[in-house]
């Protein structure tokens, strides 16, 4: 059998955590050039942030001729080879919808975005532990709610919301969520009742929050029969349209409306 040389890695210099072991080695390690590793705590998750805009699910959009210099490009090895090292090594990455819609193929996996390290990081993944498919990209699903009930918990991190349908279809399937407290979400959800809410702009609430629920399974299921139980028995179709009906009326018997054309 032929022994097929690896392709090189583009060699990268970066400032990272000294302390703690570096979760890259061999290749990856001297592709990067430095240590890379996170300051892990044990009583909730480790965030990563993407540290770049991503619009095309590799880095940005740009030309061929934009490469290197000021603006991170797709076109340019090193960038690409920087934005999948995280992707490579993480835990789960998690997808905006706009980056699914630019580029719903492959997109997040550190292979699709850096093709030459592929082998290097199925052999991190496995030295550190860490499943190989991290990620399921589905497309043009329609039921839904064969996804939604395979869930632990939802997570809407809405700027301004007027109802959130997404929490209440978590709700009929006893799924708690961690919400942004905006709109007309706390009709929906009720505090420490049928899921948490968190101040909209508030960070470290919403991962503390997360942490909280991911790491008390006895809590979550009882804010998800709650969820459930509410769901149930104020937002069925038969209440809701009993409620437009006795609106309506209301409005119709206020007589508010100007006929000559306004209101």
């Amino acid at each position: 059998m032929t022994a097929v040389a690896a392709p090189p890695l583009p060699r990268m210099e970066h400032l990272v955590a000294e302390r703690a072991t570096s979760m890259l080695d061999g290749r990856l390690a001297d592709a990067y050039g430095a240590p890379l590793a996170f300051a892990r705590r044990s009583d909730r998750p480790t965030i990563a942030a993407n540290f770049v805009s991503t619009l095309d699910g590799v880095v940005s959009y740009a030309t061929p001729e934009a490469a290197g210099g000021g603006e991170i490009s797709g076109f340019f090895g090193p960038d690409r080879f920087v934005m999948s090292v995280l992707r490579g090594v993480a835990d789960a990455v998690l997808i905006g919808a706009g980056v699914m819609r630019a580029s719903p193929r492959g997109t997040g996996r550190a292979e699709h975005i850096y093709p030459p390290a592929a082998a290097s990081y199925s052999e991190a993944r496995e030295r550190l532990g860490i499943a190989p498919d991290r990620i399921v990209v589905r497309e043009n699903i329609s039921a839904i709610e064969d996804y939604v009930q395979a869930a632990d918990l939802g997570f809407f991190t809405s700027a301004s919301e007027s109802f959130c349908l997404s929490i209440l279809e978590c709700m009929a399937f006893g799924i708690p969520s961690v919400s942004t407290r905006v709109g007309g979400i706390p009709e929906v959800t009720l505090h420490e009742e049928t899921g948490l809410l968190v101040p909209p702009g508030d960070i470290e609430g919403l991962v503390a929050a997360l942490a909280a629920l991911i790491t008390d399974p006895a809590r979550r299921a009882r804010l998800g029969a709650a969820a459930r139980q509410r769901a149930e028995s104020v937002f069925t179709a038969p209440n809701i349209v009993a409620h437009y009906l006795r609106y309506y009326r209301a409005v119709l018997a206020a007589d508010t409306f100007d006929h000559g054309g306004g209101m």
